[in-house]
C-alpha cells in the first residue's frame, strides 16, 4: 500500500514537473522572441524588413547594417567610442559608488547602537513607498548648484545611500554574526579592518547582485544625459537620437541599422552578466561560526 502510494506521488510530481517546465519553456520563448526579431532585422534589407511581420534575410546576410550602425549612431560629435565611455563612466560608477555607499551606512545602522539608527532605516522604509512626484526641478537646481552639471562629478553628487540597496544590505548584515568582529577586536583589529576585511567580503553576492542589476538600470538612461549633462552623451541617449532619425521620412530606410545598433548597445550588459552570472545565481552569506 505505501508503495503504491509513494508511485503515485511520483507520477503526479512528474506531471506536475512537466507542466511547470513548459510554462516556463513558453516563458522563455516569449522573452526571446524580441530579440530574434531585432537580430533578423539587424541583417535584412530594409525593402524585406518593411514589408515582413517577422523579417527573414532572404536576400542573404546584410551585416553591412551593423558598420551603418557604428557610423551612423552618434549624437552631435560623439561617437559610439566616447558614447561607452560616458556609459561606463556614468552606469558604473554611480552603480559601485551607490551600492559601496549604501552598504557603509546599511553597516553602521545594522551593526552599531546608536541614536537614530532605526529612524534611518524607517525612513529608506517610508521613502520607497512614497511616490516622489515632480523631483526633477528640484534635482536639476540641486545639480546646477554644485556645479556639476555638464560633469562627470554628476556621479558624486548623485550618489544615494538611503535608497533600497540600503535597506538590502541592511538585512544581509544583520544575518552576519558579530562574532566575528569580536575575535578581530581582541585581536587587535580597527573599525575599518573589521568592515573592509571581514565584514564586507561576507556580503560580496549580494553587493555583486545590486551593482548588477544598478548598472543595467543606469546603462538603459537616457534621460539623465539629456537633462542633467547633454555634453557628455551615453550610448542610450544616443540610441535615442538615433531612435528620433529613423523616425523620420529622411531616416526610415536605417531601420535595419537601428536594431543593430540596438544588438551593439546591448553587448556590454550581457558580457558582464555572463562574467558575473555565479554570483547572481548564487547570492548568499558566507558564515563559518558554530556553536
Amino acid at each position: 500500500m505505501a508503495k503504491r502510494i509513494k508511485n503515485q506521488e511520483r507520477c503526479s510530481l512528474g506531471i506536475a514537473g512537466w507542466v511547470i517546465g513548459l510554462v516556463f519553456a513558453v516563458y522563455m520563448v516569449i522573452l526571446l522572441i524580441p530579440y530574434v526579431y531585432a537580430l533578423f532585422s539587424s541583417v535584412t534589407d530594409f525593402p524585406t524588413w518593411k514589408k515582413s511581420i517577422f523579417p527573414f534575410p532572404v536576400n542573404g546576410l546584410k551585416l553591412e547594417n551593423y558598420l551603418s550602425a557604428w557610423n551612423d549612431l552618434k549624437f552631435g560629435d560623439n561617437g559610439i567610442p566616447q558614447m561607452i565611455l560616458n556609459s561606463l563612466w556614468f552606469a558604473g560608477g554611480s552603480a559601485v559608488l551607490g551600492v559601496f555607499l549604501s552598504s557603509c551606512g546599511a553597516y553602521i545602522c545594522a551593526k552599531y547602537k546608536f541614536v537614530g539608527s532605526k529612524f534611518i532605516y524607517w525612513f529608506a522604509l517610508i521613502t520607497m513607498m512614497i511616490p516622489v512626484v515632480g523631483a526633477m526641478p528640484s534635482t536639476l537646481k540641486y545639480v546646477s548648484a554644485l556645479g556639476v552639471d555638464n560633469s562627470r562629478l554628476y556621479v558624486f553628487a548623485m550618489a544615494q545611500t538611503v535608497n533600497a540597496s540600503f535597506i538590502i544590505m541592511y538585512s544581509c548584515f544583520r544575518n552576519v554574526d558579530w562574532a566575528y568582529a569580536e575575535s578581530a577586536f581582541i585581536d587587535g583589529a580597527g573599525h575599518f579592518t573589521v568592515f573592509f576585511k571581514i565584514m564586507l567580503p561576507q556580503v560580496i553576492s549580494p553587493m555583486t547582485a545590486l551593482i548588477m542589476s544598478d548598472f543595467i538600470l543606469f546603462w538603459a538612461d537616457a534621460e539623465s544625459s539629456l537633462i542633467y549633462y547633454p555634453d557628455l552623451p551615453t550610448l542610450a541617449t544616443g540610441l535615442y537620437h538615433f531612435r528620433t532619425v529613423v523616425s523620420t521620412n529622411i531616416g526610415a530606410t536605417k531601420y535595419p541599422a537601428y536594431f543593430a545598433a540596438m544588438l551593439l548597445c546591448i553587448i556590454p550588459t550581457v558580457t558582464l552578466f555572463a562574467i558575473f552570472q555565479k554570483k547572481l545565481m548564487d547570492i548568499q552569506i558566507s558564515g563559518g561560526i558554530k556553536g
